[in-house]
């Protein structure tokens, strides 16, 4: 893995603690909420641990996400392929 910069490790930050956006951001105008893996690397800063175990935990949740986004996949298709069996008959 590439060694972070400074800029990258400081958390980002889309809307003010009130809810509302914050003035003079790229964000400003949009209330999305931030992204999983993003609620997690800030609350991993927040508790201040170490740069390789915040590495170490999104890459262990995008493993996770991964497999069981491929099994519900799978299930679909089998889904899928059933009814399709059935009608053919």
């Amino acid at each position: 893995m590439p060694v972070r910069k400074y800029l990258d490790i400081l958390p980002v930050y889309r809307t003010n603690p009130s809810g509302t956006d914050m003035e003079n951001t790229p964000w400003a105008g949009t209330q999305t909420k931030p992204r999983l893996l993003d609620q997690v690397r800030d609350k991993i800063r927040f508790k201040h641990y170490s740069i390789r175990t915040e590495q170490a935990y999104l890459d262990w949740i995008r493993r996770f996400i991964l497999f069981h986004t491929k099994k519900i996949k799978q299930k679909i298709k089998d889904i899928h392929f059933l009814k399709s069996f059935g009608r053919n008959r």
